[in-house]
């Protein structure tokens, strides 16, 4: 079965959760308990009908502010394809929780609302988007409803956000992601899953008509990659498990530890305790090698034809969410091939802060030109627009704790 991720984005108020609410509700991907919880929380709202945004906004304090805080993920099975949805928040002061949703996306729903057109705020998830590498983005104008279905308003949003993600692409150097535009009415249920008859001059897909022509990305043709997360004993063997990230992997291949760099062969593989022939990208597994080698947690186990790269210098496009970090300071950071009880540090050599446009309205966040950074021990990665998940990591300031930022290598 395909597997394809998607994140919503836009502004608060315009309707993410609304639309995802009407895709789980239309394409039976509720469950009826979900659903009478829903509307038992609408009704002392107030309102006459089911809220479809209870159907993702489940904390309590999203309930009782009609805001999305957290990063909530939803599923809908359609046939040969499983969609996992992550409906992230839209305020700014949650930033960092749509880049966490985002972050291994294959497509992006971005919601526009059809009468105020975007913001600061739409600007702000449509530059992260692009900085990302999502190939796909799907302008979601909706609210149509509010402007009795005009065409003629919906041209005018979608030129205004052409000339936007232009801008965009012109201050950051991005390359372009291909776009398509849906008008919708997510209350009212018009182009979301069905076409009715306030909107004949549209032509294009439905949003549930696009979602199920979209092809996710084949990660099981990439190179193999297994970072370790813990070694497990049974009996006299030792096994090494993980996500395997990337890539296919069989019983009697040949594979790299790094970054010790030391081969050894399969020997087998376990999904649990049933053993396998193979493995797909994916899949939590462990593997048994045919010798013994020194491989703990944050080693990376990889396809000896097609390696990545092991170094403690490499360039890497950085976000920053809060207070702009200073040159040659030291940061931890958080990297797949890292080992959770040992603290890597990173400074960023010639950080210069970003020119004006790179920044946004009244906020510490911007997203940097490409820095050469070094870790104090070496790590494990490939090109983030390769492989996102050995290809990025996560800043974070060493007295605080908190996290700041985050890179992705080139």
């Amino acid at each position: 079965m395909q597997l394809l991720r998607i994140t919503t984005a836009g502004s608060v108020d315009d309707g993410k959760s609304t639309l995802i609410g009407r895709l789980l509700l239309e394409t039976g991907s509720v469950y009826s308990d979900q659903i009478a919880s829903a509307t038992k929380a609408s009704e002392k709202k107030g309102f006459k009908n089911l809220d479809l945004s209870l159907l993702t906004d489940g904390l309590a304090a999203e309930r009782e502010q009609n805001i999305t805080i957290d990063v909530a993920y939803r599923y809908l099975n359609l046939g040969d394809k499983r969609l996992i949805i992550a409906d992230v928040p839209g305020h700014e002061e949650y930033t960092k929780n749509m880049v966490t949703g985002a972050s291994l996306a294959d497509l992006a729903l971005v919601l526009i609302d059809a009468k105020n057109g975007y913001t600061p705020q739409t600007q702000r998830h449509l530059t992260f988007l692009s900085a990302l590498g999502i190939p796909e983005i799907v302008i979601v104008v909706n609210k149509m409803d509010d402007v009795e279905y005009s065409e003629e308003n919906f041209n005018k949003v979608k030129q205004s956000c052409e000339n936007l993600i232009d801008t965009i692409m012109k201050s950051h150097s991005f390359g372009l992601p291909k776009r398509t535009y849906i008008p919708v009415s997510a209350l009212v249920g018009d182009m979301v899953t069905e076409r009715r008859n306030n909107m004949p001059w549209h032509t294009g897909p439905t949003v549930l008509e696009y979602l199920k022509s979209v092809k996710p990305q084949n990660l099981q043709s990439s190179p193999a990659r297994l970072p370790i997360q813990m070694v497990l004993r049974s009996g006299s063997e030792r096994r090494y498990a993980g996500l395997l990230v990337s890539g296919v992997i069989e019983t009697g291949q040949e594979i790299v530890s790094l970054p010790n760099n030391k081969s050894a062969k399969i020997m087998g593989i376990y999904l649990g305790e049933k053993k396998l022939s193979c493995a797909v990208a994916g899949q939590s597994i462990a593997v048994a090698l045919d010798k013994q080698i020194d491989i703990s947690q944050g080693n990376v186990l990889a396809d000896p034809k097609n390696l990545p790269d092991v170094s403690n210098r490499f360039n890497a496009k950085l976000f920053f969410f809060r207070v702009e970090p200073t040159k040659n300071t030291p940061y931890f950071i958080r990297h797949i091939s890292g080992n959770k009880n040992r603290n890597d540090s990173i400074v960023f050599e010639n950080h210069q802060p970003p020119p004006p446009e790179a920044k946004f309205e009244n906020s510490d966040e911007s997203v940097s030109v490409t820095e050469a950074c070094v870790s104090n021990n070496p790590l494990v990665y490939d090109n983030y627009l390769d492989n996102r998940t050995t290809g990025s990591f996560i800043i974070i300031d060493r007295i605080t704790k908190d996290t700041i930022g985050c890179g992705m290598i080139q």
